[in-house]
């Protein structure tokens, strides 16, 4: 039994992670908090609806309020689960609105304190969990909803003459100060997001400098790169949306010195085009033209580790260059991250794929490189136009 529940938090987990891919780090962990969260609710109201059933106590509560909740937090968990987290806050706020209209519109003239202490202990949760501004909201919504109703039937019991004048200011007075509370924790989280939303910003920058130096130490290994080309200009080499050499560092680092490697050694060029691009600018936006971009250059620096540089020589066009590798080998490494990015990229019916052609200093008998560029370029472009055919066919 043990086995099969790790086993299926392992399932779940591998699944959480390949449906939120392309979320933010931050957004990830929120995501994950909330299954968290969820699962130990469950946990507890099953246990607080079998003691209920097994003790058969008389109480204030009903079984039917814990079996509600635990339909709800089942649905969201399995929604969650499957990649959908838009209503993770609108359930969790249906949860709070149906405890508000059983529960605690129903406790007496001194039980107030109650209501403040579950409203406080929730705004806590609510924090924890919440990774959008409206998430917050939300929350002050409900809590409003509360402290209202709660208002109106304080001062039904002191009309009643329940409660004393100053029982009836006190709770009055604490649920004000409840309120001024949940805007406290709101303008916090909001201040403490921006703090993170600038530490990744400084770490995405790092990354990318790191990355940088990672292709430029990858570049040194060949004898035919001059150092000091690299050296003077660093930056300039590099394209700054994915990280890659550009169209410069293609002409000056590689070009000049492809023809100076030994004869007995093979150079192979790999001319690919990103598909669809312009396709996936103009119907869904840039962001997203941006995460293509990104998600094949993932998948070809994952895939393709043998390459010695990759060159965004163009909008949707890139070079990786290689050496003494079979035209079969790099084939099948290209196929592989082709099924990647259709997995890693996909919106609505479209799917993240790219065409390429492979030529290698070994077909021509020549000692200019452009030659060998030429004929990849060609092949890609054949493989391009059999995919549109085989896409208008079908």
């Amino acid at each position: 039994m043990l086995n099969r529940f790790v086993n299926l938090l392992k399932n779940c987990h591998e699944e959480f992670i390949k449906n939120y891919v392309d979320e933010p780090v931050y957004i990830k962990r929120r995501i994950l908090y909330n299954c968290i969260v969820i699962l130990v609710c469950i946990i507890i109201s099953i246990i607080l609806l079998l003691t209920m059933t097994i003790v058969k106590r008389q109480s204030s509560e009903n079984p039917f309020f814990f079996i509600i909740i635990i339909i709800i937090l089942i649905i969201n968990f399995v929604l969650i689960s499957k990649g959908i987290s838009i209503q993770i806050m609108p359930l969790y706020s249906s949860i709070v609105l149906f405890s508000t209209f059983t529960y605690f519109i129903n406790l007496s003239a001194h039980q107030d304190i109650i209501a403040i202490a579950m409203v406080s202990f929730i705004t806590i949760i609510w924090i924890f969990v919440s990774y959008k501004w409206w998430h917050l909201v939300i929350h002050f919504i409900n809590s409003s909803i509360i402290a209202t109703l709660r208002i109106r039937a304080l001062k039904t019991y002191y009309s009643m003459g329940i409660l004393s004048e100053n029982e009836y200011l006190l709770s009055i007075n604490a649920y004000i100060y409840l309120l001024f509370t949940v805007l406290a924790g709101m303008t916090i989280y909001l201040i403490m997001k921006r703090e993170i939303n600038l530490s990744d910003k400084e770490v995405t920058r790092y990354k990318h400098k790191t990355e940088m130096y990672e292709e430029v130490i990858g570049l040194l290994r060949f004898s035919y790169i001059d150092v000091n080309l690299i050296k003077d200009n660093l930056e300039g080499y590099f394209d700054v949306m994915t990280g890659c050499l550009n169209r410069l560092a293609y002409h000056n680092l590689f070009l000049p010195y492809a023809s100076d490697i030994n004869s007995e050694d093979c150079i192979e060029i790999v001319y690919i085009d990103l598909n669809d691009l312009k396709y996936v600018n103009d119907n869904y936006g840039h962001d997203y033209g941006d995460k293509y971009l990104l998600s094949f250059v993932n998948v070809i620096k994952n895939r393709v580790l043998i390459s010695e540089g990759i060159y965004r020589i163009g909008g949707d066009e890139f070079i990786v260059t290689t050496k003494n590798q079979s035209v079969e080998f790099l084939r099948n490494l290209l196929d592989l991250a082709n099924d990647d990015l259709n997995k890693n990229f996909y919106i609505n019916d479209f799917k993240g794929n790219f065409s390429y052609g492979i030529a290698s200093t070994k077909e021509i008998e020549t000692d200019d490189i452009n030659e060998i560029e030429k004929l990849a370029d060609s092949r890609m472009y054949a493989m391009k136009k059999h995919k549109k055919k085989i896409t208008f066919n079908s």
